[in-house]
């Protein structure tokens, strides 16, 4: 049976547990929602009878298989006292994630909580805060991966906070820190799934609890399960030379944006995209794709949506999955279509320099391979910003018809051929020749191949097999860092 098979099978079974077990408020019990993540017949519970009260009862946990590797999962009672957590609770859940840091597995959460158990007091914060203390030194350990089935109130939301993904159900989820009290907040959207996934609270949010326990399946297909691994390898489901002639027909001839992600499945093993944060700055695109059947991290402007512009939102949304990438060994490569980065308010001018800076800080602290192609554009500031040889990328490539420069040449060229446009006798069309001419003599790629800034300038329909050369090539990549804690950035 392969994998296709095996996921059908699951799927069928997961709909029958969900029709069986749903609750009056269209919930699953936390027994049969941890059992959803795992190949059937593996999960093993453990501390079942610690401290044998109410109170433990709170949370199941344990460890079993997925997809036949060893992962560890908690889930949260919401049928006793709302999963409120106190003392007993939170040693379970220490105690998985000890294990998952001695073992090398990553940790799922199953988080449906109204908080902190509150006849227990000060000692039940202390003991939450002993699972954010974890949380974050498993931080780039192991994936760390919460599933939001029901509330995240108050403290609890820290634990998806600081995960590496965050997947919630579409119904019956709320996720804040305090509720919404101003009179500019809707109170029924605050917190929502949808409301999340808009702000980059949640990465990805599901019909249903069994398709949030796949969507984690798929998801932990393309990661290590640990930070000393390599990265996950299928046995290759595509023909490495294929040629992708499509992409020709995807870049548009002019100035008019066009869905990046097609030339991102025109290069991916068998046109397969995992995309992650689709509904948050959307300008970025970020995700995995297999090539040759290892995992890659794919960060790309998407000209569609904002022109592909950088702004606030998502850079912070790049530099986040580049470093989740570089902490597990996953190459890194970026189609660059870079204008401009955003322009538009004051909030977004004032803090625009941090959140760009944050992102080449990534781009320059990633170890693991990083590989650019130049698409269309790369101007100015921005050009370095997506993953240029200046900031760290070990090749980059660009297509024969990419523009890469100072700044746009239609504004280039009014600065630079200002005097000869202003006496010509045509200076409308004198202008259209001294933007080809910038073009060509200045913006063009070969220029810039010239100087080294650039390896290669391949076609595009040879993207996948070059892509792939190269990540072989740099399979044994190896960066001995400066001694130092870590980079001193404003976030």
């Amino acid at each position: 049976m392969n994998n296709t098979d095996k996921l059908e099978e699951l799927q069928s079974k997961r709909s029958e547990i969900e029709s069986k077990s749903l609750s009056k408020d269209d919930k699953i019990s936390a027994r049969e929602r941890i059992k959803l993540l795992f190949d059937e017949g593996s999960f093993v519970e453990i501390n079942a009878f610690a401290n044998c009260d109410t109170e433990s009862e709170r949370v199941v946990s344990g460890y079993g298989t997925v997809n036949e590797r060893l992962v560890y999962a908690y889930s949260q009672d919401y049928t006793s006292f709302g999963g409120a957590l106190g003392i007993n609770a939170a040693k379970k859940i220490e105690y998985i994630m000890d294990m998952a840091s001695k073992m090398g597995a990553p940790v799922v959460a199953v988080l449906d909580s109204e908080g902190a158990k509150i006849a227990e007091g000060i000692d039940a914060l202390s003991s939450i805060g002993k699972i954010f203390e974890k949380n974050v030194a498993l931080s780039g350990l192991v994936p760390q991966i919460s599933v939001v089935l029901g509330n995240c109130a108050g403290g609890a939301i820290f634990t998806p906070s600081i995960s590496d993904f965050v997947i919630m159900a579409a119904k019956n989820t709320k996720m804040y820190l305090t509720p919404a009290v101003n009179s500019d907040d809707n109170s029924e959207e605050f917190g929502s799934a949808s409301y999340c996934a808009e702000n980059g609270i949640a990465d990805f949010v599901c019909d249903s609890e069994g398709a949030c326990f796949d969507k984690v399946r798929e998801l932990l297909s393309y990661l290590p399960l640990n930070n000393l691994e390599g990265t996950p390898a299928d046995v290759p489901a595509d023909d490495i030379n294929r040629l992708s002639e499509n992409i020709l027909n995807i870049i548009p001839d002019n100035s008019d944006g066009f869905d990046i992600r097609n030339i991102i499945s025109e290069v991916a093993d068998s046109s397969k995209v995992f995309e992650i944060a689709c509904d948050f700055a959307q300008s970025i695109f970020v995700g995995f794709i297999k090539l040759n059947g290892v995992t890659v991290g794919v960060v790309a402007n998407n000209s569609i949506k904002n022109d592909g512009e950088i702004s606030v939102s998502s850079a912070k949304k790049a530099s986040k999955f580049i470093n989740f990438c570089d902490s597990f060994n996953i190459p890194i490569i970026t189609f660059a279509d870079c204008g401009d980065f955003s322009s538009s308010g004051c909030h977004e001018k004032q803090y625009l320099a941090d959140s760009a800076a944050n992102l080449i800080a990534s781009y320059v602290n990633a170890t693991v391979p990083k590989i650019t192609v130049i698409v269309r554009r790369a101007y100015g500031s921005t050009y370095l910003a997506m993953g240029s040889k200046a900031c760290g990328a070990d090749m980059v490539f660009a297509y024969p018809t990419a523009e890469i420069s100072i700044m746009p040449p239609e504004g280039a060229a009014n600065i630079m051929y200002s005097e000869e446009i202003s006496t010509s006798d045509n200076p409308i069309e004198c202008r259209k020749q001294m933007i080809e001419r910038y073009k060509r003599e200045i913006a063009s790629p070969y220029i810039a191949a010239s100087k080294g800034y650039i390896d290669d300038i391949i076609e595009p329909d040879s993207t996948r097999p070059r892509l792939i050369s190269a990540i072989e090539m740099l399979f044994s990549k190896r960066v001995q860092s400066a001694a130092k804690k870590h980079i001193n950035m404003p976030l």
